[in-house]
């Protein structure tokens, strides 16, 4: 699945260079900043058109967001007070599928895992995509007060 860029992100300058050869990402970590952060919010995960109008069921896509924003939720809370959508955070960790690639069933079914892997969470286990979707490609960050990247990723 290559990197997919949905233009969500406050920007992309800093993102580092492509790593990675079944699960690629680019990072961008302010690990200063990030210490002194106390309150994490989620923005449930959206989706870009491109990538809304390749599944088809809505069933599914709130299926992979539902997936995604657990684990986020899951690895963030280890470190970080977790507050609700809306609610006055720290930091705000936004996140959008770019792109979700249909895949046979054959293959869907040996895919056991997607990971999504940042500098600011620990590497998150996505369980296993529905039957038939394959390849995902998403952006996200972390937003600080005054709308300041703290750590981005695609």
């Amino acid at each position: 699945m290559p990197l997919k860029e949905g233009g969500t992100l406050t920007s992309y300058s800093n993102l580092g260079a492509p790593k990675g050869t079944l699960a690629k990402k680019r990072l961008y970590v302010d690990g200063r900043h990030l210490v002194t952060v106390k309150t994490v919010s989620i923005v449930p995960t959206t989706f870009s058109f491109s990538a809304a109008s390749r599944i088809k069921s809505e069933a599914d896509r709130s299926l992979v967001s539902n997936a995604l924003d657990r684990a986020l939720c899951v690895a963030l809370s280890d470190k970080y007070e977790m507050v609700s959508a809306g609610q006055p955070a720290d930091l705000t960790i936004r996140s959008v599928v770019t792109d979700i690639v249909p895949t046979n069933k054959a293959m869907a079914g040996v895919a056991t895992a997607v990971t999504v892997g940042t500098g600011f969470v620990l590497p998150v286990s996505v369980p296993r995509l529905p039957l038939g979707l394959g390849g995902l490609a998403v952006e996200a960050e972390a937003v600080g007060g005054g709308g300041i990247q703290s750590a981005a990723m695609v």
